[in-house]
């Protein structure tokens, strides 16, 4: 066993101190999951032992990295506990690092054929280039582009022309019903500006036809070296695909291709820490027990890191990875984190002091980098057009705090109710951003549909899967469209059924404009509308005189802290 790649726990900590297994690493409330304290003292040592000189890299602007460690025990007689070190891709322009798990491939095995398979790739790359700067591909794409441009220029002026010549012949014939001479004077003229657009058309035709025949070896060499690069291209990433060696339970080869299929990996598949640790886990023999991943040093480029703050792992790659290198996952109660943030790590500035309110607006959280309040219903989440339209949860927030940079992240219909969040400055916005984006926001609604249905007792549950996109000729209606739709899906569960209302919990899956109005009404959804929905509805009746929709409950991981927010605003109705 390569004993240089874990770390023992000295002195070995007491058996009620070490978990007992894996949970589900991808369940919908994986990042509610607390981080083992083990796990959060490797963490801490594998940051401690880092060098200045890449602590300083990994500070650089998008330079951060994941890290991991996984907590292992052997299967000796006298088991002992300890952990592994993995890092994603490369940490200092290297695959290798001391006391890091090496990479799920043979570097020495890919160096002999790696550089001779990216030269022949730069080959390609550099003939296509040189035919695409040559004078005669440009001049011939240029002569092609006059020819179809003059075309197109000296037909509509020839269209205009003779559309006004027929103009001025109807009026004329018009006006000389009984004189035959002029009559057939006009009949003449029509069929001289009949010869002269056929003329013209071919004229200018053969002037394109010309331009292509000259352009077309060009092209067709262009085509053959784009497609000779691309076959090339498949062949390497095959290559590269089969070289990973992924080991499973019982130290079973996992395929990196059969993760994925039918489709290709993507880039940077089984290069994550995850994936390294766990493979070089159960090639060796050891049980894994716990799993942590941190992000060190400055945010990627596109956001959603942060320095120090624990993450789940990533559901595009190691999604597919890792469900088949680990045992069926260990049942763990639902809790909240004892911490998703390494001790070790600098927080936030202490939050700034909360607002009870913004205008009326109450205020359920507040720090230097997010407000959340509870919306009316009957305000806008941003401000519309003109001065009517200016009130809203946004332009509130900015005059309250004397904040420009105060934007809200996502919205809510003008006639739905409840929790909405403002991000405080750009950074924050982007973040929050991503979080969406990634669906790691929950929310869920309380809704009161207009009616009742055997389909709907108390309990039952299900998701709807309605594809959704606008009506064009009836805006902000949203339509159902199973061909050109936008994919939407949203839970739902009844929670109660009155005489005439039936009381549900609605969890968007996406984010589609209306998708919980339109998944309610619609026949193949719940088929009931939302009470005082006056779009899909009934509307505003005086037992329902808004929409009875209410955004009652968020939760979400902070961008900055890692902290979980979870809130609840009580339902008005």
């Amino acid at each position: 066993m390569s004993l240089q790649h874990i770390t023992w726990f000295e002195p070995p900590p007491a058996s009620a101190d070490v978990p007992s297994g894996l949970p589900d690493l991808f369940a919908d409330d994986a990042f509610r999951q607390p981080i083992h304290p083990l796990a959060q003292r490797a963490a801490a040592m594998v940051i401690a032992e880092l060098a200045p000189a890449t602590l300083a890299a990994l500070q650089q602007p998008g330079g951060g990295k994941m890290f991991g460690v996984l907590l292992v025990c052997d299967l000796s007689a006298t088991p002992r506990v300890g952990f592994l070190r993995g890092f994603s891709g490369k940490l200092d322009g290297e695959w290798h690092a001391p006391g890091y798990v090496p990479p799920l491939f043979d570097e020495a095995a890919r160096a002999l054929w790696w550089t001779d398979g990216e030269a022949y790739l730069a080959t390609l790359d550099a003939q296509l280039a040189a035919l695409e700067a040559s004078a005669a591909y440009i001049d011939a794409a240029a002569t092609l582009q006059a020819a179809l441009t003059a075309q197109t220029a000296e037909l509509e002026q020839l269209r205009a022309m003779l559309l006004a010549r027929r103009n001025q012949r109807a009026e004329q014939r018009a006006a000389t019903l009984d004189d035959a001479t002029m009559l057939q004077q006009l009949d003449a003229a029509s069929r001289r500006d009949g010869a002269l657009q056929r003329e013209t058309k071919q004229r200018l035709a053969s002037a394109v036809q010309q331009a292509r025949s000259a352009l077309q070896p060009l092209t067709a060499e262009h085509t053959r070296l784009r497609e000779l690069r691309s076959a090339t291209s498949r062949r390497f990433m095959q290559t590269v695909y089969d070289e990973y060696d992924l080991r499973g339970v019982d130290n079973v080869r996992v395929l990196l291709r059969d993760c994925f299929a039918p489709h290709d990996p993507p880039g940077g598949a089984g290069d994550c820490a995850a994936p390294k640790m766990v493979g070089f886990a159960n090639a060796h023999g050891l049980r894994s027990l716990a799993l942590a991943e941190f992000w060190i040093g400055s945010p990627p480029t596109h956001g959603g890191r942060v320095h120090g703050v624990f993450y789940p792992p990533c559901r595009g790659k190691c999604g597919a990875i890792l469900p088949k290198m680990l045992p069926a996952p260990i049942a763990t109660p639902i809790a909240m984190p004892i911490t998703q943030v390494i001790a070790t790590q600098p927080l936030l500035e202490s939050a700034a002091p909360a607002l009870s309110s913004l205008a009326d607006i109450p205020v359920l959280y507040r720090d230097d980098r997010l407000l959340i309040v509870h919306k009316p219903s009957g305000m806008l989440s941003i401000p519309g057009r003109g001065p009517r339209l200016a009130d809203a949860v946004q332009t509130r927030a900015q005059q309250a705090l004397n904040n420009p940079a105060a934007v809200v992240a996502h919205r809510l219909d003008q006639d739905t109710s409840g929790l909405i969040v403002v991000a405080l400055d750009a950074a924050t916005l982007a973040a929050m951003h991503q979080l969406f984006a990634r669906r790691d926001v929950v929310k869920h609604y309380i809704a009161e549909l207009d009616g009742t249905t055997a389909a709907l007792p108390a309990g039952a549950s299900g998701t709807i899967h309605l594809p959704l996109r606008p009506d064009h000729y009836d805006r902000p209606r949203q339509i159902v469209d199973d061909e050109l739709g936008k994919s939407a899906a949203t839970e739902w569960c009844v929670l109660q059924v009155f005489a005439n209302r039936t009381r549900v919990q609605l969890t968007p899956q996406t984010g589609r404009t209306h998708q919980l109005r339109v998944h309610a009404a619609h026949p193949k959804g719940l088929a009931l509308p939302i009470a005082g929905d006056r779009i899909y509805g009934h509307g505003p009746t005086p037992a329902a005189p808004r929409l009875l929709l209410h955004a009652a409950r968020l939760r979400f991981v902070h961008p900055w802290t890692g902290v979980v927010i979870e809130l609840a605003s009580p339902v008005p109705f």
